[in-house]
């Protein structure tokens, strides 16, 4: 796996995670998605995520998390 498609598989898993936790706990949301986002590249380090690839990382963590809301917003309103 390239350090981008690592980045991606973990922004996504991450963020949707992070929706489905939040969203269990009264549906809430996470409020400061930004200050969230960057702790948790600073605790992944770049093992985890290689330089320059942060910014991918961002933008699927989002689409994870958005994903993940998603998800537990439909089965909630069933």
């Amino acid at each position: 796996m390239t350090a981008a498609q690592r980045a991606i598989t973990k922004g996504y898993s991450d963020g949707f995670l992070t929706a489905k936790i939040f969203a269990m706990y009264q549906m809430s949301k996470l409020g400061f998605i930004g200050q969230y986002i960057e702790d948790s590249l600073t605790a992944l380090g770049p093992t985890v995520i290689a330089e320059g690839t942060g910014e991918i990382y961002r933008v699927w963590f989002l689409r994870g998390m958005q994903d993940g809301q998603t998800t537990v917003a439909s089965v909630v309103n069933l």
